[in-house]
């Protein structure tokens, strides 16, 4: 299949095909087990599974790379790394103990909360691009992806003595 993309749009499929093994890799895998590299994870992760996925399908499909196929994974990677972020909360401490400083780490239970609601707040991304004419109005539509109903079950979750919380409301929020 691979090579099949590489003939039929060109050889750039090659270089996202490694950039995406690449992070998936390295994410766990030493030397580099970004996973636990102070934010390295949640990057790598948002960048695999959003603008790296979108443009590459975009690429793949059309040969070229424009800059809005970057922009419109911008949604789907909050959307990743806020199922990691969450599920984050409860693994704190075991994390530290093997080394592993993903940002929930790093910034304690106290600050990383408030990085779950600027991670909502991104999707006014898909707002300004609409906006500036980038996107039709119809991707709107992907607002729709906000779990409202469940922000706020979400977040006390995070700050509950044992955490277990905010798993349940992390498949919820995926789930809706």
């Amino acid at each position: 299949m691979g090579l099949y993309l590489v003939f039929t749009s060109g050889p750039g499929v090659i270089a996202f095909g490694l950039a995406g093994a690449f992070l998936a890799y390295f994410y766990t895998a030493p030397p580099l087990r970004l996973a636990a590299r102070k934010g390295l994870g949640e990057l790598s992760v948002g960048l695999a599974f959003g603008p790296l996925a979108t443009a590459g399908t975009v690429y793949a499909l059309t040969g070229g790379v424009p800059l809005p196929s970057f922009l419109i994974g911008i949604p789907i990677r909050l959307l990743t790394v806020l199922i990691l972020w969450i599920n984050q909360f409860p693994d704190k401490e075991a994390d530290k103990a093997t080394g592993k400083h993903n940002l929930i780490v790093v910034l304690g239970k106290e600050k990383a909360r408030w990085g779950y609601l600027l991670l909502l707040a991104g999707f006014g991304t898909v707002v300004y691009l609409v906006m500036t004419g980038q996107f039709p109005s119809l991707t709107l539509i992907t607002l729709l992806l906000i779990p409202q109903k469940h922000i706020n079950p979400a977040f006390r979750a995070a700050f509950a003595p044992r955490n277990k919380p905010s798993n349940q409301s992390s498949y919820i929020i995926n789930l809706s």
